[in-house]
């Protein structure tokens, strides 16, 4: 099992996780556990979900800004996710930053 994480600053436009990651091996998209965090001292939520991902709660995941504790999305090693499949938007006009970490 291995660890890889990065921070990246998220925009009013969906970008996929693969992309934030930096991955250009398709081998590398199948991973265990996606761990979501944003940043401490972030003024604005920030979201993450599938394609048509957007800055409203019927559609997204939301990342509060006033929350300590990260969001663990994961199947295991029998189902494991798609960074292909997950998105990551921020609120328009803010700058967030979302800590990301991999396991797979």
């Amino acid at each position: 099992m291995a660890f890889r994480g990065t921070e990246y600053a998220v925009t009013g436009t969906a970008t996929k996780l693969t992309t934030a990651l930096g991955i250009t091996d398709p081998a590398r998209t199948h991973v265990r556990q996606v761990i979501l965090r944003n940043h401490p001292s972030a003024a604005q939520d920030a979201f993450f979900g599938a394609s048509n991902v957007t800055t409203t709660a019927n559609r997204a995941g939301i990342l509060r800004a006033t929350d300590a504790y990260p969001t663990i999305l994961g199947g295991g090693d029998r189902h494991p996710l798609s960074t292909e499949e997950i998105f990551l938007i921020g609120t328009v006009g803010a700058s967030n930053i979302i800590f990301i970490t991999i396991v797979d």
